[in-house]
């Protein structure tokens, strides 16, 4: 809702004979959305040292010249049996991570940008592998998470 009253806005300020530049913020976003059609897997982990972690990998396509198997764990599995694999080609699925902003989230997110630190609880990470020419993303917190993050899990859980 808040992003349709901002297009509103710039829309309207165009209109005005205003000249409107993009963020940086908005810039990154955009990056990511017109990026999004050369997904090809997602990795996600999320959890802490006694709860042990749960592991995604999610194959969206198959990257050219390349082996991907979904058995492929990337060597992220710290206790047995924690990984879940999906092969997920819809593409609902990617316009779901366009609706959810992921392209405005930080690199890191940890509560020391709130003024404490806490050392156990629950970590995530995110890394988003492409099959053209730009490398892959990586999102990581401690604590802290972005203000869409629950709709990530929600994402996730329809592809369980």
């Amino acid at each position: 809702m808040l992003a349709e009253k901002m297009q509103d806005a710039i829309v309207s300020f165009k209109k005005a004979g205003g000249i409107y530049e993009q963020s940086k913020l908005e810039r990154k976003s955009s990056e990511f959305d017109r990026n999004l059609k050369y997904i090809y897997k997602l990795i996600f982990s999320i959890g802490g040292f006694l709860s042990g972690y749960k592991n995604y990998i999610i194959i969206v396509g198959k990257e050219e010249d390349s082996d991907i198997e979904e058995g492929d764990s990337e060597n992220r599995i710290p206790f047995e049996n924690s990984i879940e694999i999906k092969s997920y080609r819809d593409k609902a699925f990617l316009d779901e991570l366009k609706e959810i902003k992921i392209g405005e989230w930080r690199n890191s997110y940890t509560t020391e940008r709130f003024g404490y630190t806490i050392y156990d609880g629950t970590q995530w990470e995110l890394e988003i592998y492409y099959c053209n020419a730009k490398g892959p993303i990586r999102f990581s917190g401690s604590n802290s998470y972005p203000y869409n993050f629950n709709k990530f899990l929600e994402l996730l859980k329809e592809v369980e």
